[in-house]
């Protein structure tokens, strides 16, 4: 839905359901900022952009020159500076005709600034419309969309955030809640657990979903952004109204951090994946090439099938397609050169009748060779993508020794207990430093039973086995032996954060419990329960932050 959406928007929000499939009947240019150029990249590539009608896409804070008799669409989120380069575009005259888009309400005051500035430069015939449209949220997969916002997980627990930052976090993260629904044509139950983040932002995205359908126009009842009018109007009135959850990233940490192995989750931890391109380095004639690759599940049936699959049937899949196509393809080669010989010797002989008949059947069989071999060279070269991505992969699983993590990982978070001399064993073994990081999150947050000396001793070995991995020293003069390797302070080491961050969150959760537990069951009169409400409240807020202890984002954990 977002994409037919976004391709409205690029036919200068006209209504283009009637001639989807066709051409776009006038050029345009296409300007955006960088969050609504995440927004387009996963939904439209540069040729359907080319069939919309798009012939030139350049980011709005990039140099541009003078294009007259060409409409240009703006499309960018609605922040001072933006507006600033706007204006600054219309008093340069660079396009004869401006349609604007913003990803998100465009404020007032900014709207006031941008009429101010183009009625004194006379540039205000030069805006044809502005249009706040409902897109502030990047959809990747047709089950799966993402606020696109980066360290808000840090945002919302950094204790020393002001009040006007959280603000702002919250204004962002509620209007691409709203944008989504607004999208989809849908107004849902929403739940959210009681107090923190989800709840603040479960009432603020009531409130606004509440204010928006009382007036007088109303995304949820004009069925522009829903596949049927019908359902859209009357969605709000439906006893089928699908429910939202709000949750905390608080409420399964493991999840984020423990190793999988699934083909759709090691390529997005094992390479650089971004917005659904792959990127990743590969061996090729004794040099490393830099390779990339899209991954669309809505366009690709074999990522589609097996992205969620373990990562070995994948492999298997992989090569039993790709067998299959080089088989048929030399079949329908085969029988194409067969066909034509047929049909030269037919010819050649001078056949009447009988050869006329003998030569439509070949002629015919040769057609459909050709007709078929197109979508099976296009079907070839997906599956030679997913091979390059599988043999990519491969190498660094292999070198990190994932399936050993993974099963430590699935084997902790399945029995709540930590073998310690097996994660010992794991530790001193191959695997980055974030690897293991990863795995004593794991053992701290979805195990009991672990001392506290049981974690000095598995932290003792990460740093033992980090100091061993640092380049030897080179020789003293004179022959003299190479120093030993200098033991590595851990406190140092970002990523060792990372442990003490869980540790006394974990510590800090599970006394903040007690103290509501005690402080529920009631007891010695109105003088205890104000002393255990304090304790409650002390606890909660130095739980959240607790949650931001570090300067930056824990890495294992940034949203």
């Amino acid at each position: 839905m977002q994409a037919n959406a976004v391709k409205k928007l690029l036919n200068l929000n006209a209504d283009t359901t009637a001639g989807s499939g066709g051409w776009g009947e006038q050029w345009k240019l296409l300007i955006y900022d960088r969050f609504c150029r995440d927004v387009i990249s996963p939904l439209i590539n540069v040729a359907e952009l080319r069939k919309q009608g798009i012939t030139l896409h350049m980011l709005l804070d990039s140099e541009r020159e003078e294009i007259p008799d060409v409409p240009c669409v703006y499309f960018v989120t609605p922040t001072a500076a933006n507006v600033a380069r706007i204006a600054k575009d219309c008093a340069a005259r660079l396009y004869t005709s401006v349609h604007l888009n913003f990803a998100s309400p465009l404020p007032r005051p900014l709207l006031e600034e941008l009429a101010k500035t183009s009625v004194a430069a006379d540039a205000v015939s030069a805006i044809t419309k502005v249009w706040d449209q409902a897109l502030d949220y990047v959809c990747l997969e047709p089950r799966l969309f993402t606020l696109n916002q980066p360290d808000s997980y840090v945002a919302f627990n950094d204790p020393a955030a002001s009040e006007a930052a959280l603000a702002a976090w919250t204004s962002r993260i509620v209007q691409g809640l709203f944008s989504a629904l607004a999208t989809l044509g849908v107004l849902p139950i929403i739940r959210a657990p009681k107090g923190g983040a989800a709840e603040h932002i479960a009432t603020r995205l009531h409130e606004m979903l509440r204010a928006h359908t009382q007036g007088r126009s109303s995304l949820f009842a004009s069925g522009t952004a829903s596949s049927s009018s019908s359902a859209s109007a009357s969605s709000h009135d439906s006893f089928a109204r699908p429910v939202l959850v709000l949750l905390q990233r608080d409420h399964d940490l493991v999840t984020a951090v423990h190793h999988t192995a699934t083909y759709q989750a090691l390529v997005d931890d094992l390479l650089s994946l971004k917005m659904n391109r792959v990127t990743f380095e590969a061996e090729e004639g004794g040099r490393s090439v830099r390779k990339s690759y899209d991954l669309d599940p809505a366009n690709d049936a074999f990522y589609a099938a097996y992205g969620g699959r373990e990562f070995p049937a994948a492999i298997e899949a992989n090569a039993e397609q790709l067998a299959g196509v080089a088989q048929r393809e030399a079949a329908i080669r085969a029988g194409g050169a067969q066909g034509a010989a047929g049909l030269g010797g037919a010819a050649a002989a001078g056949g009447g009748g009988g050869g006329g008949a003998g030569g439509g059947g070949g002629q015919g069989d040769i057609m459909a060779a050709v007709t078929s071999l197109p979508a099976l060279l296009e079907k070839k070269k997906m599956l030679e993508q997913h091979t390059a991505i599988l043999q990519g992969t491969m190498d660094l699983v292999m070198a990190r020794e994932v399936p050993t993590l993974h099963e430590v990982c699935e084997s902790m978070v399945r029995t709540s207990y930590a073998d310690k001399a097996k994660l010992l064993e794991v530790l001193a073994g191959p695997g980055t430093l974030r690897d293991k990081v990863r795995v004593l999150v794991v053992a701290y947050v979805a195990t009991e039973g672990l001392a506290a000396a049981d974690m000095e001793e598995l932290e003792a070995a990460v740093g033992a086995a980090l100091t061993a991995s640092q380049p030897a020293p080179a020789p003293g003069p004179d022959g003299a032996p190479a120093a030993a390797r200098a033991p590595i302070d851990l406190a140092s080491v970002p990523e060792m954060k990372v442990l003490s961050y869980i540790k006394k969150y974990k510590q800090d959760a599970a006394r903040m419990r007690l103290v509501k537990g005690e402080w529920r069951s009631g007891g010695d009169g109105r003088r205890r329960r104000r002393r255990r409400r304090r304790q409650h409240q002390q606890c909660a807020a130095a739980t959240g932050a607790l949650l931001a202890a570090t300067t930056h984002a824990p890495p294992a954990l940034r949203c």
